[in-house]
């Protein structure tokens, strides 16, 4: 029988105990058009593929989550009904609206154990009450090449815009972010709280040719062109483009790993004292 000596069992505890932890950097970067729709602050969550946001298909109804976020912006609660629904997920928001042309950025620390293999995007489309963008199927964005050590990854998101179905579309609740100075044609128009006319329906796909013509209390000059999405001319690859990187952080022990390390530690230190005794 092969003799287990201690330097390597040292090796095997190293091998099997250090945690493969990666930090991923998330690029969001508008490809609107000049003055075009905006996104409020846009949210990304990591997970095993498992996790769906909704199924439009299906009919389904947005969740609290998500009408907070399609409504508001607002992804905190969003981000509660992730962590309990994805198991071992990581999610972040990159703050502020993104107008036209700008860009934003967030820093996720992921695992490279099979946890955190996909991304979902979702995020707020300016100026609406209710509408929102997602990839919609959660196998879309396979990332585990950059948490094992590849080159970034890039790719569109947004060539289809949902409708939460929470509200009915006016403009006359479009809270801020959807104001001036964003949005200079909205000068003068209200800017209540949310909590317009409830829709009660369910999570639909924005196919209109003008989707911004159904809105109720419009500006006198009507909605700028450039702010229908749906055009294919002025948004050929969706809305956003992401760019997700990464950088290997230094592996940390395991709880396992450090006590096993600490017993071996021990051991060393019984057998120099005998050999010196």
């Amino acid at each position: 029988m092969k003799k287990l000596t201690l330097a390597t069992a040292l090796a095997s505890v190293l091998s099997v105990g250090m945690a493969s932890a990666v930090t991923v950097n998330v690029k969001i970067t508008s490809l609107d058009a000049d003055g075009g729709v905006a996104l409020a602050p846009v949210w990304a969550g990591a997970h095993d593929g498992s996790f769906d946001s909704f199924d439009a298909n299906a009919g389904q109804a947005a969740s609290p989550g998500l009408e907070l976020l399609a409504e508001l912006g607002n992804t905190s609660l969003f981000s509660t009904e992730f962590s309990a629904a994805a198991t071992g997920g990581v999610d972040g928001s990159a703050g502020g609206a993104l107008p036209a042309g700008g860009m934003l950025e967030l820093t996720l620390d992921l695992a490279a154990d099979g946890s955190n293999d996909y991304l979902s995007l979702l995020g707020m489309a300016l100026p609406s009450n209710d509408f929102f963008i997602n990839n919609g199927n959660p196998l879309a964005y396979d990332i585990s090449s950059v948490l094992n050590g590849g080159g970034p990854l890039s790719f569109d998101v947004g060539s289809t815009v949902y409708d939460a179905g929470t509200e009915l579309e006016d403009f006359a609740f479009s809270a801020p972010p959807n104001s001036a100075p964003l949005f200079p044609f909205l000068n003068g128009e209200p800017t209540n709280p949310p909590g317009g006319t409830g829709q009660g329906g369910s999570i639909t796909s924005v196919a209109a040719s003008d989707p911004f013509g159904g809105f109720a209390n419009a500006p006198a000059g009507g909605v700028p062109a450039n702010l229908n999405f749906n055009d294919s001319a002025l948004y050929p690859n969706g809305l956003i483009s992401v760019t997700v990187s990464a950088e290997p952080t230094q592996a940390v022990p395991e709880p396992g790993a450090a006590l096993s390390l600490a017993f071996l530690a021990g051991v060393v230190g019984f057998r120099r004292r005998r050999r010196s005794a």
